[in-house]
């Protein structure tokens, strides 16, 4: 059985699928969401040049609050938008274990509570596919993690496809469904190579009412 089979029935003795949303207090949940991707990043991409990435958001912030983040979180990508919304955020390349990257979100989390603000998180994963039928690789993912699909859609060789899963915590909403898995794979010619992008609960950090 593969690492990913083992964790879903481990994960599934003990999971409560319930839909809730999570704030960053509640960093054991993002810890099994970050590890639980990785596993699914696993049977999907090879291993080299995988890129983890943490996108937040965080309502109500100002400039100061931007000079103490960039002091404390080093180079990071942040923006302030009009609305006094703050998002930043923190890729890393060659990454040779998840610690380091569990304990920058860690600190993070911290930081933006020591300022009172709240952030919103979407973690995503990138990398190059392995080699194999995109259908055939993502199939078994679907039926390790109980995952539904929610919408999909494909254009000019990019399949983006949205699921539920019970084993995620958090949820953004698409129409009137819930979801917490966002798959996209591109065809990079000439090549013919798949990069795939996987993040939890969207790859792309939007206002949605996640974790």
């Amino acid at each position: 059985m593969s690492l990913l089979g083992t964790l879903f029935l481990l994960a599934a003795s003990t999971a409560l699928y319930s839909i809730e949303t999570r704030k960053d207090s509640q960093m054991a949940d993002i810890h099994k969401d970050v590890y639980l991707l990785s596993q699914i990043a696993d049977e999907v991409m090879s291993n080299e040049e995988r890129i983890y990435v943490a996108n937040v958001r965080c309502e109500g912030a100002n400039e100061d609050d931007i000079v103490v983040l960039k002091d404390k979180l080093g180079t990071v990508d942040m923006d302030l938008a009009s609305n006094g919304s703050i998002a930043f955020r923190y890729s890393t390349h060659r990454l040779q274990s998840l610690s380091s990257f569990l304990s920058w979100i860690e600190e993070a989390a911290t930081d933006l509570k020591a300022l009172n603000l709240v952030g919103t998180w979407n973690i995503h994963i990138e990398g190059s596919m392995r080699k194999g039928n995109l259908h055939m690789l993502l199939a078994p993912v679907e039926l390790y993690i109980c995952a539904v699909e929610v919408e999909s859609s494909y254009a000019e060789k990019q399949y983006n496809t949205n699921y539920y899963s019970g084993l995620f915590h958090g949820f953004r909403m698409i129409e009137n469904e819930c979801s917490n898995l966002q798959i996209i794979a591109k065809c990079a010619l000439p090549d013919e190579q798949w990069k795939i992008t996987m993040g939890t609960p969207a790859i792309i950090n939007e206002p949605y009412d996640v974790h």
